[in-house]
This record gives C-alpha cells, sequence and structure tokens, in this order.
C-alpha cells in the first residue's frame, strides 16, 4: 500500500468557508486540509459536492479494491473466454495507479 494518509477522510463544507469544500481526515478544524475544491473551478457546487465525496471516499475504495482482487485471486480458475483475467488486470491497473507506482 502506499503512504497516503490513512482514512476514514470526511468531507467538511459550511458557509464560513466561502463555498471552499475541504476533505480532512476527521472533523478536527485544527489540522491542515489534505484536499480542498474551490468554487473557483466552474464545475458548480453540486459538481464539487460530488468530486469531494468520492475523493473522501478513496481509501476506503482502495482498500476494498485491493481485498476484492486479493479474493478474486484466491478463488479463480481460469476457464476460456470468462473475462476474468482481464478483470483482475484492470483492477490491478487501477490500485497501482493509486498507490502512484509505475506498472
Amino acid at each position: 500500500m502506499s503512504n497516503h494518509t490513512p482514512g476514514p477522510w470526511v468531507v467538511v463544507c459550511t458557509d464560513e468557508n466561502h463555498g471552499h469544500i475541504f476533505i480532512d481526515q476527521d472533523c478536527d478544524r485544527g489540522r491542515p486540509d489534505l484536499a480542498r475544491i474551490s468554487p473557483m473551478n466552474g464545475a458548480g457546487l453540486e459538481t464539487n459536492r460530488a468530486n469531494a465525496r468520492l475523493i473522501a471516499a478513496a481509501p476506503d475504495l482502495l482498500e476494498a479494491l485491493v481485498q476484492a482482487v486479493e479474493q478474486l485471486e484466491a478463488d479463480y480458475v481460469p476457464t476460456p473466454l470468462d473475462g476474468t483475467a482481464a478483470l483482475i488486470r484492470k483492477l490491478r491497473a487501477a490500485i497501482t495507479k493509486a498507490e502512484g507506482r509505475t506498472s
């Protein structure tokens, strides 16, 4: 696994933020933010909120993806044209990308 900040991450959005959406490790506003989405990106509030939710879910998604691949590989018995090998390659590529490694 990469050395990312452990989850869970949360979305923090209040009126005081002047439209900024913050992603933090917890709700303690005394810590630096993990990420911030600016209202100046032109995407609109709903899109920015959706992006923030996706970013905040990243540690959980990566953990679930690693577990899913491990289970798939443990149970996988190759059969012609089943597509599982291609799916495993795609999942592994996503994990590699998330961890910042080269393939």
